[in-house]
């Protein structure tokens, strides 16, 4: 199988850009392409029929001629002059202005170009101030005018983009908290993970039709360690994930998906199998550990209790990474669909007065899953294992699952591989890295040192 872009870049043509502030107007290839071709026979044949009216209206639709280049362009009125007896005009299709049209260069709209959309998209670039914008972006972008640029969305909905200038343009970006638009994918005692969109969409699906694809191979093992990798099968929902043993007990094991971060608990050795393949090796944990920035240690498992373990997998949510403490966790600002700053909600040192807040806020919010919805709104693309949360392991439907008896952090002590020599154990010592996959970055490969190989 193909490796899969990491990054879904789109194209676009530079029509415009502020000066002062970090917004440019593009139009997305490869559909504006024939549309403006369109567009132009359409004013083409306008001008040639020289309809003028008398005077216009504010927000009026009209050709008006550019004096810049004498070309004729859709534009819409803004505003008038009595002084001058002109027109201000906004182009559509470009995103720029001219503040001194005469009414003799204002032809009249056809009906049909009343149909066309308005190919001029704004946006504003991820994490620029004005400042940043005007010293260190802004001849970047003036070089870029009427070319082709490459782009993606960190959120389509606030049409917030970041424009691919160089093979290795971080530090334009890395100056200021980086925002991301991300879905909840698991939750741990003291810490969150997420799914970065879009790209874990891709990602997700590509991940379950290799474990899918490569089942028929999977080997088990008579002697596992803590800190072990590992496929494990989830039984309630007859799939395999990635995981990572985070405790014994009897022969039963709690792994830990390492492509969602929650936690499956009691699992027997019949559902644990070798994690030996390169393709499946070489891709680095999906999900993205997170803890709430500015919030205390027991302000932050409170969050995690009453709010961040109920937001549902299909709910979209903004993450603002104000730091990444080398990779391993994410501090974030969690911003909800509805405007609400979960951060914000758990700063009050006063827990009294933060729980009646928190009360008077949440009154509506879910205690579990409602038992009536649907599989496929539960689940994103790739379906979600089920949840631990202070080591209770819940259903969709909120039925307690088994119980584990340890407390886990994300690191753990790897303990001596005494694998037989029939069998290959691998083992990371320390922390599996569930950094961020940066699409400035390529992956990282989950690498054994201490890989045994097998005697024949």
């Amino acid at each position: 199988m193909a490796k899969a872009n990491p990054t879904k870049y789109r194209q676009g043509t530079l029509t415009y850009f502020d000066k002062i502030n970090p917004v440019v107007y593009l139009q997305l290839s490869p559909d504006s392409v024939s549309t403006m071709e369109r567009i132009n026979e359409l004013i083409d044949n306008a001008v040639q029929e020289n309809n003028h009216n008398s005077s216009y209206e504010i927000g009026d639709h009209i050709i008006a001629q550019f004096a810049d280049d004498g070309s004729y362009y859709r534009a819409r009125i803004e505003s008038y002059s009595d002084t001058a007896k002109t027109y201000a005009v906004y182009f559509l299709d470009y995103g720029n202005l001219d503040e001194n049209v005469p009414v003799d260069h204002l032809f009249s709209y056809p009906d049909e170009l009343k149909q066309i959309e308005a190919q001029a998209h704004k946006y504003s670039l991820e994490n620029q101030t004005s400042q940043t914008w005007t010293k260190s972006v802004l001849p970047l972008i003036e070089e870029k005018q009427n070319e082709t640029i490459d782009f993606y969305f960190i959120n389509e909905n606030q049409s917030i983009i970041r424009i691919k200038f160089s093979e290795n343009d971080n530090q334009i970006y890395n100056n200021q908290p980086r925002t991301l638009n991300a879905n909840i994918s698991g939750t741990n005692k003291d810490c969150f993970y997420i799914h970065i969109l879009p790209d874990s969409d891709t990602l997700i699906c590509e991940m379950c039709e290799l474990l899918e694809t490569y089942k028929g191979e999977h080997q088990t093992s008579n002697q596992w360690n803590i800190n072990d990798l590992c496929i494990v099968f989830d039984n309630e929902q007859e799939k395999y994930f990635r995981g990572k043993i985070l405790s014994i007990n009897n022969e039963n094991y709690d792994v830990q998906c390492i492509d969602y971060g929650n936690i499956l608990v009691n699992k027997s050795n019949d559902d644990i199998y070798l994690l030996n393949n390169d393709e499946l090796l070489k891709q680095s944990p999906l999900a993205q550990k997170c803890r709430l920035y500015g919030v205390k240690e027991e302000n932050q498992k409170k969050a995690i209790e009453e709010i961040i373990k109920n937001i549902t997998p299909t709910e979209n949510v903004t993450i603002t990474v104000q730091n990444d403490q080398d990779n391993s966790c994410m501090l974030v600002m969690l911003f909800r669909n509805n405007n609400e700053i979960v951060n914000d909600l758990y700063q009050s040192d006063n827990d009294n007065q933060k729980e009646t807040d928190t009360e008077k806020k949440h009154e509506t919010l879910p205690i579990s899953f409602d038992s009536a919805i649907a599989a496929d709104d539960y689940m994103s693309n790739a379906e979600t294992p089920f949840t631990v949360n202070d080591q209770q392991l819940t259903s969709p439907i909120g039925i307690p699952q088994a119980n584990s008896t340890q407390q886990y952090s994300d690191t753990a002590n790897a303990t001596v591989n005494n694998s037989s020599p029939s069998t290959t154990s691998m083992t990371i010592d320390g922390t599996i890295d569930f950094g961020e996959n940066d699409p400035s970055t390529t992956n990282t490969t989950i690498k054994d040192d201490t890989q045994n190989e097998s005697v024949s």
